[in-house]
């Protein structure tokens, strides 16, 4: 596979067809967080090599700790082109190519590297009253839900505007606070730009034990049959246990056995339909 690598952003922005259709390129942004400048160069080559053909991309790499950001286009296709869809895998003139860009960052993506080290400073401890106790009450209760998004969306206020500007570059903004609760169980909220407010991740909840509570099928099952997971409960603590086997029986998976030192689950699959049972040992 050939690989082109260009330092020149006017180069760059002629291949795109002009500043106006660069903003229409798909784009991406991968942190890199304390990576050397040739490494944040070796994750820009990695990511064009791994997508599909054809695809043209524009690539952040961002290093908020380094407060350093890297541009890319990135593009990825065969030397002949669509033809070479109805032909087999190794034919001549068919070999991929990736072609790689520099581009110059933009300001509001340097300005974002300030956002992601303040929300990623530390762990915001919550154990007042009007707060979730712990995770399973973040889970099944909106109003102590809101109050810690609003909680957040006063704490972090004045910085919004520094996520706002990398939206505005198509950069899908991602910096999670995680949230510790009274009994040390953790949950982890992301600003959503289109709904204007900090939104709790429903694959980051995890209890005091670490582990992470399912909220649907399919995080059990990568919908697939054959996986299992095991969830483990130190010194036998019925009332995690109890808690964590409510969350399962909430999304219609079957728990059996009465032990209270761990929780194994697995998935199978019948023809097109996938299930997961979990046991108690």
């Amino acid at each position: 596979m050939a690989t082109w690598i260009g330092a020149s952003a006017l180069i760059a922005t002629a291949w795109l067809g002009g500043a106006s259709e660069a903003h229409a390129q798909q784009v991406v942004a991968r942190d890199c967080d304390g990576c050397s400048y040739p490494q944040m160069q070796g994750m820009a080559e990695s990511f064009a090599h791994g997508m599909s053909m054809p695809s043209h991309r524009i690539l952040y790499i961002l290093n908020p700790s380094g407060n350093m950001a890297r541009k890319f286009s990135v593009m990825r296709d065969r030397e002949g082109g669509i033809r070479c869809d109805k032909m087999e895998p190794g034919a001549m003139d068919c070999e991929p190519f990736v072609i790689i860009d520099e581009l110059p960052v933009e300001q509001p993506a340097i300005n974002y590297l300030q956002f992601k080290r303040i929300v990623a400073q530390s762990v915001i401890s919550l154990s007042e009253p009007g707060y979730p106790t712990n995770v399973y009450d973040d889970i099944q209760n909106p109003q102590r839900r809101d109050a810690v998004s609003q909680h957040l969306g006063q704490r972090f206020e004045t910085y919004i505007y520094l996520a706002s500007g990398a939206y505005s570059l198509g950069i899908d903004v991602w910096a999670p606070q995680k949230i510790r609760y009274a009994d040390g169980s953790t949950a982890s909220y992301n600003y959503s730009m289109i709904n204007r407010r900090w939104e709790p991740n429903a694959l980051l909840y995890k209890d005091r034990f670490g582990n992470s509570i399912p909220l649907s099928v399919t995080q059990l099952s990568e919908g697939r049959g054959g996986v299992t997971h095991r969830f483990e409960f130190p010194n036998g603590n019925a009332t995690d246990m109890g808690s964590f086997v409510n969350a399962l029986n909430n999304i219609g998976v079957p728990v059996t056995g009465a032990g209270n030192q761990s929780v194994t689950c697995t998935s199978t699959i019948r023809l097109t339909e996938v299930k997961v049972t979990c046991n108690r040992n």
